[in-house]
């Protein structure tokens, strides 16, 4: 029996497009060659400790290194930037127009109300 992916996401950009499979388990640029010079994520997870256990090692300040010597796919370097674009496109499916987002302030720049939207207001003694 053929497996066939049953899910996923897709990230429609102005140069581009990026599609991740179901579970995040493989992340592919299309058109491939508009991104020649681009790493290639990995396409099966490694083994680990589990994702669980290789997450609360990094949240505990660990080291983005698994016990079994690979790289964790749970290291905040790489998936804190892939969760922001993930909520940011959350954030677009509310507007119609184009938003333009600095990543350097963590703000959408052309658009008050989408920034609102993205960085709303904690209740009272809730902070991050």
């Amino acid at each position: 029996m053929t497996r066939k992916e049953h899910g996923g996401a897709l990230i429609v950009g102005s140069k581009g497009m990026l599609r991740a499979n179901e579970h995040n388990g493989g992340i592919f640029l299309y058109p491939e060659d508009k991104f020649p010079g681009e790493p290639k994520a990995p396409q099966r997870l490694p083994n680990s400790q589990g994702h669980e256990r290789d997450w609360l090692a990094a949240a505990r300040g660990g080291a983005p290194i698994a016990s079994n010597g690979l790289p964790t796919l749970s290291n905040f370097a790489n998936t804190g930037p892939f969760i922001e674009l993930l909520m940011l496109g959350n954030v677009a499916t509310q507007f119609k127009e184009e938003l333009e987002y600095d990543p350097l302030e963590g703000t959408i720049v052309n658009n008050a109300e989408a920034d609102a939207v993205a960085h709303p207001e904690y209740r009272q003694g809730w902070s991050l």
